[in-house]
């Protein structure tokens, strides 16, 4: 890549929040790179765009090659516009870039064909950019940074039947301890006051490099930087939790009481075809376990439907255990076949419009458990990090500790005291305390 003058780049990162890590470290190292490149907010002001493509399901590759047509179009206006892609996407476009596949590629995704691929002006495979980044502890960050994502650790050794996760991104590896900690530190110091612990799955973090788990002792450290206030662990496996790890959670007043378990399915027949290495019954059981030993703790959950040769009565099991179970919060994806992995040689004998069906009669018995579970809510008072004024509304806007950003529930909430006006306004990152007046499914109204 030969060397630009005034170089005025916009980033956009799609997909998952280890992205959004991977996204800011790599923009620190070009910045440093290019002396004389500078950050610009709006696309429309860039001569040079950095996109962190995601191809996890068929869903996530729509929106990154839809992302990418937009740019296109604005480079066919701008011919100085220059085209950088990254991430999980570049093995796609580079097999596809100068092939008559592109048609069948994008003809699957329901997106125009053509010469797309070409007018990309570069590409870096995952393993080009990594090398960048993987000792890196500095990141360019947005002005939203009270909160943030620590990546613990890279690729995954589970090879789940349908994820390309590890052809990917490789084995899992975790990033030694003093780097984390040093890279918090530095986040803490810019404002961050939520570290939320994300990787491919965190619970076995250290055990390539320490060969123990390490993520109690992990997190303990975090704790120990004065500066934040709340831990969060995203992406835990089931068949991993130990007791040592429970414990601390239960005991640690910074990690927050809530826990992210992405199960898939219930029904042992559709787990063992997916490669999890895990049973309907030890799932029920550690669920039974962390709410008996953390209280009050709030669990989230992550479903797929309509897998190859999912019955009537695997779905039904599925529903059954949705609603006798309670999950706090809860997503469902449909399958989709993806290049390389086992399940994509299976066939996909449950039909899209079955598949979506299934999709929405989970989320609808979620939208009333969710809405019986923020009743108990009202009348109370609990704890919410804000984040930021709503001036159409005339209201602030935070989450409790028991959400997590971008995917999880909302609460609405007004100053009546005046405490907070133009001169000394609640700033976001702030935890307060918000007596909670009314709910609906999802979202929570009240009152500092």
């Amino acid at each position: 890549m030969k060397k630009q003058n005034n170089i005025k780049i916009h980033l956009i990162s799609l997909g998952c929040d280890k992205n959004r890590v991977d996204s800011e470290k790599f923009l620190y190292t070009f910045l440093d790179r290019f002396k004389d490149a500078v950050v610009v907010d709006d696309v429309n002001k860039a001569n040079f765009v950095i996109v962190n493509t995601c191809a996890f399901i068929n869903d996530a590759k729509r929106e990154s090659i839809s992302t990418l047509k937009k740019l296109i179009q604005k480079k066919s206006k701008n011919k100085k516009l220059k085209i950088l892609v990254i991430g999980c996407l570049v093995k796609d476009i580079r097999e596809f870039k100068n092939s008559t596949k592109i048609t069948e590629f994008c003809d699957k995704l329901n997106l125009e064909s053509g010469k797309l691929f070409k007018n990309i002006d570069y590409t870096l495979s995952i393993d080009e950019y990594s090398s960048s980044i993987d000792r890196c502890i500095t990141r360019i960050r947005d002005i939203n940074s009270y909160s943030s994502y620590l990546k613990i650790s890279e690729g995954c050794n589970r090879y789940c039947s349908y994820c390309r996760i590890p052809y990917l991104r490789g084995k899992f590896r975790s990033v030694p301890m003093e780097r984390l900690v040093r890279e918090a530190e530095g986040l803490a110091k810019n404002g961050t006051r939520e570290l939320n612990i994300v990787a491919q799955d965190v619970l076995p973090y250290g055990i390539d490099l320490y060969k123990e788990e390490k993520l109690s002792d992990l997190l303990n450290k975090l704790s120990d930087i004065e500066e934040i206030d709340w831990i969060r662990l995203l992406y835990c496996y089931p068949e991993d939790f130990s007791d040592e790890i429970i414990d601390c959670i239960a005991r640690n007043k910074k990690i927050v009481k809530y826990v992210d378990l992405p199960i898939q399915h219930i029904s042992n027949y559709v787990l063992k075809s997916m490669n999890r290495q895990t049973t309907s019954k030890e799932i029920i059981d550690i669920i039974a376990k962390l709410r008996k030993r953390i209280p009050n703790i709030k669990l989230r959950t992550t479903l797929m439907v309509g897998y190859p040769e999912e019955t009537q009565r695997d779905f039904f099991d599925l529903l059954k255990f949705v609603k006798e179970t309670k999950f706090d919060r809860l997503g469902v994806f449909c399958f989709s076949k993806q290049l390389g992995t086992y399940a994509h040689r299976l066939e996909d004998t449950v039909p899209d419009k079955v598949k979506n069906e299934r999709r929405h009669i989970i989320l609808d018995a979620q939208k009333q458990i969710s809405y019986e579970l923020n009743k108990q809510y009202v009348g109370k008072k609990l704890k919410v990090m804000c984040e930021g004024f709503l001036r159409d509304r005339k209201c602030y806007v935070g989450r409790t500790e028991f959400d997590a950003p971008g995917v999880d529930n909302k609460v609405y909430f007004v100053d009546t005291k005046n405490k907070y006006n133009d001169r000394n306004p609640l700033y976001s990152g702030s935890i307060i305390s918000v007596k909670i007046k009314d709910h609906d499914e999802y979202d929570l109204f009240g009152e500092i």
